[in-house]
């Protein structure tokens, strides 16, 4: 971990709980601050930057929402993590939507501040290494994405496998060469936002916050690329590669000839090698019976359209 990415902000007027998380944060190799209000803080990171911002949700004078903001036009780039002694699962998914990295209930077991940070730093890393990618970036950029797949063995690979099918899509259709190249990179980013969601597992079992969390996945990789102009027009298939032909699907609820056009097929890509590829939740389908899945989702799910080609190909 690079040094300059270890700053953590600990916020909570209770000097104790301020100085346990500390302690254990410090253990770990991090370089910590402390502040006892939510002014305090908005004045520290106005004099340094934090990679992640720890705070108690009922800060004495400036409480959640009111809190963010206030880093935010403060020019805060740094993942905020609420605690709160009153869990509230709708005001969670709010400031989730809003841009707050995670909001964790108390009593919490330090292994969970401890992962939540380690995984906050990790999406700071890879903001840095997007934004400082010039041309000639395909072999960093590649890096990268290997990099997110390997967080879960059942997932390495898929990046790849998923700018695969897609680009059999693509010369089917007989595309452009730089839209071919624009969808390629698209797919192969398609989960970039993945690096955001502080999730243990994706599957079954979800609570409504980690479905969230899950879901926001399209907005924050289409942030994270949006730091970088080389990436602009790959954006709008990363962002929509979860919407559905019927209006069904994620983050904007996009319908029919709306969603753009990599984004359609990314969409198919992605889910072909999901459902065709074991998950620590449930074991693969068979080739045939996926094909089949995405067939009868034609017009639902996916746009007929590439569907007509997909069975062509597979």
């Amino acid at each position: 971990m690079d040094e300059e990415q270890k700053n953590t902000l600990i916020v909570d007027n209770d000097f104790h709980i301020r100085q346990s998380i500390k302690f254990f944060l410090e253990r770990d190799g991090y370089a910590v601050d402390t502040a006892g209000s939510g002014h305090e803080a908005v004045e520290k990171i106005k004099a340094l930057p934090f990679n992640v911002i720890i705070s108690s949700y009922n800060l004495p004078d400036l409480k959640g929402a009111d809190f963010l903001n206030a880093l935010q036009n403060n020019g805060s780039s740094g993942e905020l993590i609420f605690i709160s002694d009153t869990p509230d699962v709708k005001e969670a998914v709010s400031l989730i939507r809003k841009g707050v990295f995670d909001y964790l209930s108390k009593p919490f077991e330090i292994d969970k501040m401890s992962f939540l940070v380690q995984k906050a730093v990790e999406k700071q890393k890879l903001i840095k290494e997007i934004a400082n990618l010039k041309s000639g970036f395909w072999g960093p950029f590649k890096s990268l994405i290997d990099t997110i797949d390997a967080r879960d063995h059942f997932l390495s690979g898929h990046s790849e496998k998923v700018r695969d099918y897609a680009l059999k899509i693509v010369y089917e259709m007989g595309l452009p060469k730089k839209d071919v190249k624009d969808i390629e990179f698209a797919a192969l980013a398609h989960d970039i936002g993945m690096i955001g969601v502080p999730v243990l597992m994706v599957g079954k079992g979800l609570s409504e916050k980690d479905r969230e969390h899950i879901n926001m996945h399209p907005v924050i990789g289409a942030k994270i690329l949006a730091l970088n102009p080389i990436f602009s027009a790959t954006i709008p298939s990363v962002l929509h590669h979860h919407e559905a032909y019927d209006g069904t699907g994620y983050p904007k609820a996009l319908k029919g000839d709306d969603i753009p056009l990599g984004a359609r097929i990314i969409n198919i890509a992605e889910i072909f090698d999901a459902i065709t590829t074991n998950r620590s939740y449930r074991d693969a389908m068979s080739r045939d019976s996926a094909r089949m899945e995405i067939i009868k989702e034609s017009g639902k799910k996916f746009h007929p359209d590439i569907v007509e080609l997909f069975k062509k190909i597979f």
